[in-house]
């Protein structure tokens, strides 16, 4: 009788762990063009990929440079994304926490013609929460339409 009584009490405990991971709503971007690659125009810039939990960073002229963070999105909707990253920063030895805040802005045709994107992007990087200790600012395009052949 303990045995079954065991069993039971397990596969109850197994079938509500199993609910409530089910139940958790996955985080996804308002806008579904954060997902698509980010090509840096800006020279300081890595092309980037992101997702409501991560952000990868490579070097846009050599692939064995590159980093991912880790990282909780604080606002997510149409035109701005604000995410919470940790990486580690190889020049401090150490884990670093920065704020990413992404602006997304569709081209004109004027646009297109000078970069080439159907979408830019700003990234402003903040290394405080309450977003006042601004580190550094960078563009990226967003391309849809395939306008220029990338080299």
């Amino acid at each position: 009788m303990k045995k079954v009584l065991y069993i039971g009490l397990s596969l109850l405990f197994i079938a509500g762990c199993s609910f409530q991971a089910g139940s958790e709503k996955e985080e996804k971007f308002v806008n579904p063009l954060f997902y698509k690659k980010l090509y840096a125009i800006s020279k300081i810039a890595w092309d980037t990929t992101l997702t409501p939990v991560s952000q990868f960073k490579q070097d846009p002229d050599d692939d064995k440079y590159y980093y991912k963070s880790t990282c909780k999105t604080i606002k997510n909707d149409k035109t701005d994304v604000l995410m919470e990253c940790t990486f580690y920063n190889p020049l401090t030895d150490n884990m670093q926490t920065d704020y990413y805040q992404y602006t997304i802005t569709e081209c004109d045709e004027r646009c297109i013609k000078r970069y080439g994107y159907d979408w830019l992007v700003e990234e402003r990087v903040f290394g405080n929460k309450d977003l006042s200790d601004k580190i550094s600012f960078s563009l990226y395009g967003i391309d849809v339409c395939k306008h220029i052949p990338r080299v």
